[in-house]
């Protein structure tokens, strides 16, 4: 079976335009600091810790399609941005979305990716703009207008996707993959805490950050496609770890 291109770009685009709306929601709903953590705590529920009930509710009823997810997501967030709306619903209006969006696009993407890593990093990387523009345009009147108009489209253009097809997974559940997963994400985590000085404050440089985060999980897949997983797994984190701890003093590293 061949990559289905059309429908990885296409959800690819959809990835970015999920991230973008949902961080918009969460950004531009309020100045006060102690609430956007609320907000963030709740979206992230939603959007994340809901994602294996969902995957689980897919993978029993076969009858749900993967357009089914999808479609639902961009309408709950195309509705997020309703005027007048409670921010509390638009939260969790946009953290559902998103929580489908990821579990019915993902599979899809899974079950269309010819066991290549090439359709999985491309997809992921849509969202790392998403979240980036998202954020850094939260307010803007026009860049508002736009969201809105792509999710609109995105609701029209995969109202009919790909049949079904199923997964050959393993019957043993990966915990310790998943726990090591979780240290990684811990970790990283702590690179919130870097210091920014005005200079990375600055547009230009948001933006060539948030290019090389895209260009990294672009060709994330590429390069594990070409060398293999494991050699690319230890190539990368053999030039990140000498540059992880001196990095909470100096972001740039």
């Amino acid at each position: 079976m061949d990559v289905n291109t059309k429908e990885l770009y296409k959800q690819t685009f959809g990835h970015f335009c999920t991230d973008a709306a949902c961080a918009a929601v969460v950004i531009a709903g309020t100045a006060d600091l102690f609430d956007i953590v609320k907000f963030f705590a709740g979206y992230n529920f939603l959007a994340f810790c809901l994602q294996p009930l969902a995957g689980w509710l897919l993978d029993k009823f076969k009858n749900i399609r993967f357009e089914h997810y999808i479609v639902t997501a961009f309408l709950l967030l195309l509705i997020a941005f309703a005027p007048n709306l409670n921010i509390w619903l638009r939260v969790a209006l946009v953290g559902v979305g998103n929580c489908l969006f990821h579990v019915g696009a993902g599979a899809l993407i899974l079950t269309t990716a010819a066991k290549k890593m090439m359709p999985l990093g491309v997809f992921v990387s849509g969202g790392a703009v998403g979240l980036a523009l998202g954020t850094t345009f939260a307010v803007v009147e026009v860049w508002r207008i736009f969201r809105c108009l792509c999710l609109a489209m995105m609701v029209v253009i995969n109202i009919r996707l790909p049949e079904r097809t199923s997964l050959k997974t393993s019957q043993v559940f990966p915990w310790k993959i998943i726990g090591l997963l979780c240290v990684c994400v811990a970790l990283r985590s702590f690179m919130g805490l870097a210091p920014l000085t005005q200079f990375e404050k600055t547009l230009p440089v948001l933006l060539t950050i948030t290019f090389g985060v895209f260009a990294g999980k672009f060709l994330g897949g590429i390069l594990c496609d070409k060398f293999g997983i494991k050699k690319v797994v230890l190539m990368s984190t053999a030039i990140v770890l000498p540059l992880f701890l001196p990095a909470l003093k100096n972001p740039y590293l």
